[in-house]
């Protein structure tokens, strides 16, 4: 094995709008100490691509990943890294003689050989290493965050979540964690940023233990309660910013953003006082306000709503948020399913899932129908009539869209081989594979 000059940290915080975080900083309310540290790093701004609909994490983590842009990789839908060969920076790096840990990063397959971890982010459907910790980690980040929406957590994954705490957990964070348990009773985004903690605790933990050479982790709790609450934002000044959701029993003075931010100073904190390690944090891209009224909702039970509609089918493998996977024994029950799907209508007026994306034995389906759901609403389809509102969970009122534009930091000894301001986010690929050279 060959060892750098110092291990490097590749934090990737996902889609954190840092024009907003400097403002909350200059505000100086919130205190901030570890952004405001983070921004005194070499830091620019990134791009991506330039079609909307190929603006999102899954696409633009593979570049970073990968060293590719999207005409480049392809890779166009969560999970889907695993059906090809393109070269990853971790299987790159491992084959130079270098060590290799992994926590939750974005669409990408474990290809290594000997990690010092690796725990695949929730839906990509990859190998955790062969340690029971990992595994069990592994299992309790796919079950909490695929049945987020429901608000439940399995019996098992009770145990998962005592076992990960006990092993990693850094007691500094116990009044943290508490105090993100007792605001989760009624402000839900207190949910994913207990978990964003303790996939941090996790990463750090086995980051000291183990010493990788190179290491990356991945967090997402910023990206969602962006997406679900940006517009509650003092800062955001925008006509939408006025709604209001009951569901979400949000009252106006309360701040997500500011929230999350409070939290994530904790995990900067700890990275900026590493000693003897470098680190680069991106963002991918970034979120902006959305400026109409657009309902988020997730299938309650995929395989019981398809099978109600009369889909025969293998499996079904839930994605992120609206999206799932579906799986045939042959093409012709994928090409029946997709016409199936496809004439499924809500009040006889909506497209229930309009966007359809067949791949010969499986179907990629995104539930993508904007209206508020109530109990008269139903939907038939042949001799099925039935209401829809039990078949769903209510997931948000979108209130961000993501924006090519990215933010990335790099540590002093990184600022030679660092992008240029205004690079593709594909280029930080190169600083990573040049350190490690």
């Amino acid at each position: 094995m060959v060892t750098p000059i110092k291990p490097l940290i590749n934090i990737e915080l996902n889609e954190i709008n840092f024009d907003l975080v400097k403002k909350y900083i200059e505000e100086g309310t919130l205190g901030l100490s570890g952004f405001r540290n983070l921004l005194t790093l070499n830091n620019i701004n990134t791009t991506s691509e330039d079609v909307y609909e190929q603006v999102e994490p899954w696409i633009q983590w593979v570049s970073v990943h990968t060293g590719l842009n999207f005409d480049e990789h392809k890779i166009f839908r969560l999970g889907d890294i695993k059906n090809t060969s393109i070269a990853q920076i971790f299987e790159i790096t491992e084959k130079k003689g270098y060590s290799v840990g992994c926590v939750s990063p974005m669409n990408t397959s474990n290809r290594l050989q000997a990690p010092k971890y690796f725990i695949p982010d929730p839906w990509t459907d990859t190998q955790p290493d062969n340690s029971y910790l990992s595994r069990c980690i592994h299992k309790l980040i796919v079950q909490t965050v695929n049945d987020n929406a429901k608000g439940r957590i399995k019996p098992l994954s009770i145990y998962y979540l005592l076992l990960t705490f006990i092993s990693c957990a850094q007691l500094k964070h116990y009044p943290i964690y508490l105090k993100c348990m007792l605001n989760s009773l009624n402000k839900r985004w207190f949910k994913a940023l207990f978990f964003d903690l303790l996939i941090h605790d996790i990463h750090i933990s086995l980051f000291k233990r183990k010493r990788p050479d190179f290491s990356t982790v991945f967090f997402n709790a910023g990206a969602h309660i962006q997406h679900h609450y940006l517009l509650y934002s003092k800062y955001v000044n925008n006509e939408a910013s006025d709604w209001v959701s009951s569901r979400d029993l949000i009252l106006k003075k309360q701040d997500p953003f500011g929230d999350m931010l409070l939290i994530y100073d904790f995990l900067i904190r700890d990275y900026l006082s590493l000693e003897n390690t470098n680190l680069i944090l991106s963002t991918g891209l970034t979120q902006i306000p959305y400026d109409r009224t657009k309902y988020y909702y997730r299938l309650k039970t995929h395989t019981e709503f398809l099978t109600l509609i009369g889909i025969s089918h293998l499996d079904v493998y839930p994605r992120m948020t609206r999206d799932f996977l579906v799986t045939f024994e042959t093409t012709h029950q994928a090409v029946e399913a997709e016409s199936r799907l496809s004439l499924i209508l809500i009040n006889d007026t909506d497209r229930m899932f309009d966007s359809i994306d067949n791949r010969g034995t499986s179907l990629f389906v995104t539930l993508t129908y904007p209206k508020e759901i109530t109990s008269t609403d139903f939907i038939k389809l042949g001799d099925v009539n039935l209401s829809i509102q039990p078949h769903v969970v209510f997931v948000a009122i979108k209130n961000a869209m993501h924006s090519s534009k990215g933010f990335a930091f790099f540590s002093k000894d990184l600022q030679k081989i660092a992008p240029s301001n205004g690079s593709h986010v594909k280029s930080i690929f190169d600083t990573m594979d040049a350190y490690l050279a």
